[in-house]
C-alpha cells in the first residue's frame, strides 16, 4: 500500500472511531435522561427514595441530588 493509499485508510478508522464515540455518548446521554425521567415521575407518584434508587441501581445520595436540582425536595 503506498503512502497516500495508507493515509486515506488511517483517516478513514479515525473517522469510524469518532463515529462509534459519537454514537456511544448519545446512548450514555439517553440513558441519563431516561433514569432522570423515571427518578422524577416515581418520586411524583410517592414511590421512595431508596427503592428509586435500588430499581435504577443508583445510590440513593444521586437520586436525592437529581430531585434537589429539579425542586422536589
Amino acid at each position: 500500500m503506498d503512502a497516500t493509499r495508507k493515509q486515506e485508510y488511517d483517516q478513514h478508522l479515525e473517522s469510524l472511531q469518532v463515529s462509534k464515540s459519537m454514537i456511544e455518548t448519545a446512548k450514555l446521554e439517553g440513558i441519563i435522561e431516561k433514569k432522570l425521567q423515571v427518578i422524577l415521575s416515581s418520586f411524583k407518584e410517592g414511590i421512595e427514595i431508596p427503592l428509586i434508587a435500588k430499581i435504577l441501581s443508583m445510590p440513593e445520595e444521586e437520586v436525592v441530588k437529581v430531585l434537589k436540582e429539579e425542586g422536589l425536595l
